[in-house]
């Protein structure tokens, strides 16, 4: 066996194969620098990712203001629509119509009913609440009477001026229903 050169790579062996404790070593060194390696590149993903992220809210900010700034008007805009509405010439009421009263169209009862329900909109409006604003002014009188001073005497006169009183609502005279068959609907005047 050959003597081994002293100043020779102690890593290695004398064929140029390392030891086996070397490459433990070896491949233990490579694994740490490995994690530290990844843990940076790691966090300067992330680091991306949120930069990204940010970046990405802040164009669609400044998208919605440059919108907002450049909005039409609702006016502006059903005119816009109408617009593009005669220029394909198109009818979306004419199509909602056409759709409704096709019967081979796959369309369930349920989106029909909606279709009809839209359409009855533009014929017959719902009539639109009314807000009544006013100012009252009224005054409350209270008369505190003290019954323990009223006489017999004065009571026999109210009591003369009730029946006075009962004596004329018995004159009223009073009307029959065939008076009032005139306002009642044909049907119930031949039921009768």
């Amino acid at each position: 066996m050959p003597k081994r050169d002293p100043f020779a790579d102690k890593r290695r062996t004398s064929n140029g194969v390392p030891p086996k404790q070397a490459k433990i070593q070896i491949q233990r060194k490579i694994e740490r620098t490995a994690k530290r390696k990844y843990k940076v590149v790691e966090d300067l993903k992330i680091a991306k990712r949120e930069l990204g992220a940010t970046e990405r809210e802040i164009l669609v900010k400044k998208e919605m203001l440059a919108l907002i700034a450049e909005a039409p008007s609702p006016a502006e805009q059903r005119k816009i629509i109408m617009a593009t509405f005669k220029e394909s010439n198109f009818n979306p009421i004419e199509s909602l119509i056409e759709m409704a009263l096709d019967k081979d169209a796959d369309l369930s009862d349920k989106d029909r009913a909606g279709i009809i329900n839209n359409l009855a909109g533009y014929f017959a409006p719902k009539p639109k609440t009314i807000d009544l604003q006013a100012d009252m002014k009224s005054s409350v009188t209270v008369s505190v009477m003290d019954y323990s001073k009223t006489t017999q005497a004065e009571l026999k006169a109210v009591a003369e001026q009730c029946d006075n009183v009962l004596e004329d609502a018995k004159i009223i005279d009073v009307v029959t229903d065939e008076d009032y068959n005139e306002f009642e609907a044909p049907e119930d005047q031949i039921a009768d």
